[in-house]
């Protein structure tokens, strides 16, 4: 485990671009699958990678991750990819929406910002499920939750917090399948709904 951490006199001299550079290449980073929620997972990164702590204390690193993240197109895909080549681009992805859905990024970001960033998520959610093969249902799933994190930063209007979307995004947060179409597809139409009125 000491073997994947940075060492301490790089971890503060670094730039902020290069330090999420290298929490992409956390070596670790697969073990957040064999966990059962994607949050878990993460949880457990916060614990084990010194890197997460430095990311976080950095006041430029939410708006880094924005831009990255609005620079990323989903569908840019090409089918003479190798298997590895495919599954990278699409864990990348994974683990850049990861990052954007913890608290401790999100509350970086502006109200505008935020908006931003969620019209974005769709958008790839939408992307992502044409192209199943490329991002599989794990990478849908790691969309919804960043939507379903960034919805429950906004102090939500009462037409927004019925007990039954409630019921939904917490259940879909915390649930251990990634196979769940029926609501993907509520979250996608709530979302929907709920942006024109931010």
């Amino acid at each position: 485990m000491q073997a994947c951490q940075i060492p301490k006199e790089i971890l503060t001299s670094i730039s902020s671009d290069n330090l999420i550079n290298l929490y992409f290449k956390y070596p670790l980073f697969f073990n957040i699958l064999s966990f059962p929620t994607l949050q878990n997972g993460m949880e457990d990164l916060k614990l084990n990678f010194n890197g997460y702590n430095e990311i976080c204390s950095r006041s430029d690193v939410a708006n880094l991750l924005l831009s990255r993240y609005l620079s990323i197109s989903t569908d840019d895909l090409d089918s003479n990819w190798t298997s590895a080549r495919k599954g990278s681009f699409a864990f990348k992805i994974i683990s850049l929406e990861l990052l954007l859905s913890q608290n401790e990024i999100l509350q970086k970001l502006t109200y505008n910002d935020k908006k931003i960033l969620i019209a974005n998520a769709i958008m790839k959610l939408d992307e992502k499920r044409k192209n199943v093969q490329f991002h599989d249902y794990l990478g849908i799933k790691s969309s919804c939750y960043l939507i379903i994190e960034i919805l429950q930063e906004f102090n939500l209007n009462k037409q927004f917090s019925t007990p039954d979307n409630i019921n939904l995004l917490k259940t879909f947060s915390n649930s251990t399948s990634i196979h769940d179409d029926d609501k993907i597809l509520q979250i996608i139409e709530l979302s929907k709904n709920v942006i024109p009125n931010l």
